[in-house]
């Protein structure tokens, strides 16, 4: 956020700097930038959860148990996703591997030492 507006956050910064040695110190400027950073903030990770939310209905109803095993998880294996859904493991498999190819999920590793993790 502050990279973005890096010219605000020099004015805001400068003003309130110049009155620390004065009897009454001026905060509004950078307070008043922050503030606005932190509803930037704010506005960018709802957009980020209504994108989730919207892939998640998009998906399976299996694609979406998936994706809620890994909410209380940083990572899942095929096997750990088999015993959490209690799907086949060659359905799970196709499923893993749609939800890898729309970039819902990423994959990490080959072969017996794979696993899976949300896309940031």
């Amino acid at each position: 956020m502050i990279e973005e507006s890096k010219e605000f956050y020099y004015k805001a910064l400068r003003k309130t700097q110049t009155t620390l040695r004065c009897d009454s110190v001026e905060w509004e400027p950078w307070l008043l930038f922050f503030l606005r950073c932190l509803v930037r903030q704010k506005e960018n990770l709802n957009l980020k959860i209504e994108i989730e939310r919207q892939t998640l209905e998009r998906t399976s109803p299996l694609g979406a148990a998936v994706v809620r095993l890994l909410e209380d998880t940083d990572r899942i294996t095929l096997a750990e996703a088999v015993k959490g859904t209690g799907a086949n493991r060659n359905t799970l498999k196709v499923k893993i591997n749609e939800l890898v190819e729309t970039g819902v999920l990423e994959r990490h590793g080959r072969g017996r030492g794979v696993f899976y993790t949300r896309m940031n």
